[in-house]
């Protein structure tokens, strides 16, 4: 099964375009476009707003460790300095 794992992501597009191209037969370009707004719009602005939301609404200690380990020179930064990060 692996071995033609690679065509994974080829067939993913072949099917996608089939079901699109289905989904747009018989119907006016507008009718089709109207159609996937409605179908796509409400479920981009539910992910954006996971995206928003749980990152914000999660403790940053992690983050903030990773982020400020170094400088934007690539030098490290003392130890103090990075724990101090760690309690905001």
């Amino acid at each position: 099964m692996s071995r033609y794992g690679y065509l994974g992501v080829d067939l993913f597009i072949v099917i996608s375009g089939f079901v699109v191209l289905l989904s747009a037969w018989d119907r006016r370009p507008r009718a089709f476009v109207v159609s996937r707004i409605v179908r796509l719009y409400p479920a981009f602005w539910i992910a954006v707003t996971v995206v928003v939301v749980m990152p914000a609404s999660m403790p940053t200690a992690g983050i903030t460790a990773v982020s400020s380990r170094f400088t934007p020179t690539g030098k490290p930064r003392n130890q103090r300095h990075q724990v101090t990060n760690l309690h905001k």
